[in-house]
């Protein structure tokens, strides 16, 4: 399944660094985003799933925040634990 990631610079290059991170949560398409969302084609439903990203890795740094931060990622099975509304939990670092 496809996921987006939000995330900081420090999370950025430790992902460069250590090749992997730990990370609570991706934007995915859930259910509840599906039925809401049901005249969306899947680029579409992509493409608002980034910005969603895009936009909580911009709450994350806080006031003065200049860029965002997004990850598309291949999630596998079991990589996915609750869904919450347009989220998902991580059970394993990406």
């Amino acid at each position: 399944m496809r996921g987006y990631i939000a995330f900081t610079p420090d999370e950025l290059a430790e992902l460069i660094q250590d090749g992997e991170i730990s990370v609570e949560t991706a934007f995915v398409p859930t259910r509840l985003f599906k039925a809401a969302n049901s005249e969306l084609g899947e680029e579409e439903s992509e493409y608002i799933l980034s910005l969603l990203a895009a936009d909580d890795s911009l709450s994350f740094q806080g006031e003065g925040a200049k860029f965002s931060f997004a990850l598309a990622v291949d999630l596998e099975d079991t990589q996915i634990g609750d869904e919450l509304d347009v989220e998902v939990t991580l059970t394993s670092p990406v």
